[in-house]
């Protein structure tokens, strides 16, 4: 469908260029300390010309092949890690939703679906209490994290809050003002942490 059917845009939401950043350079450190670790454990084995015991006994001192290897899976964590966060980061750093008159358009990957306000089958909101009545005081408040999914007539779903897009509640409250209008079957999960 194209973008020009739905009407005047009316806003655009994106990720927060600031948790992009944050997640892209907790990545390459992640990405650089696993390699550090791998590089050090190379060099151990290198060292030793590969001879190191399977264990060592109390009080030994030095390297062994089991605490090596516990090393190298830490560092191999740490790269993992932080591949996947660099690459969530640059996923998300072309993603927008843009609200227009009659729809919305989702921007991903450089392509983009367009949705007509009566595509929209159902919506439900989720929110999840992070922290317990029972522990609630001044220094550990309940909070309330919220999310919806858009279900839509083909199946495809979307699903939008504070991970994805910057002021996600602004977002919610602008769609939840759309499916009063249009009737849109609009149910709320209330979930414990």
């Amino acid at each position: 469908m194209p973008i020009h059917s739905l009407g005047k845009k009316r806003s655009v939401f994106q990720p927060a260029q600031v948790d992009l950043k944050a997640r892209n350079l907790l990545g390459m450190g992640l990405i650089l300390l696993g390699l550090v670790l791998a590089a050090y454990c190379l060099s151990v084995v290198i060292a030793s010309g590969g001879h190191l015991p399977w264990t060592t006994v109390k009080g030994q001192q030095g390297w062994s092949w089991g605490l090596l290897i516990i090393v190298a899976f830490i560092g191999a964590g740490m790269l993992g890690g932080g591949v996947l966060l660099v690459r969530r980061a640059r996923l998300l750093s072309s993603f927008r939703i843009a609200l227009h008159q009659d729809g919305l358009v989702v921007f991903q990957h450089g392509e983009n679906q367009a949705y007509r306000w009566e595509e929209i089958l159902a919506v439900q909101e989720r929110h999840i209490h992070q922290g317990s009545l029972a522990t609630r005081s001044a220094w550990m408040p309940v909070v309330v994290q919220k999310s919806v999914m858009l279900n839509m007539h083909d199946g495809e779903s979307l699903v939008i809050d504070s991970t994805n897009i910057k002021n996600h509640l602004r977002l919610i409250q602008l769609l939840q003002e759309e499916a009063e209008q249009r009737n849109i079957y609009w149910d709320i999960a209330e979930e414990p942490g």
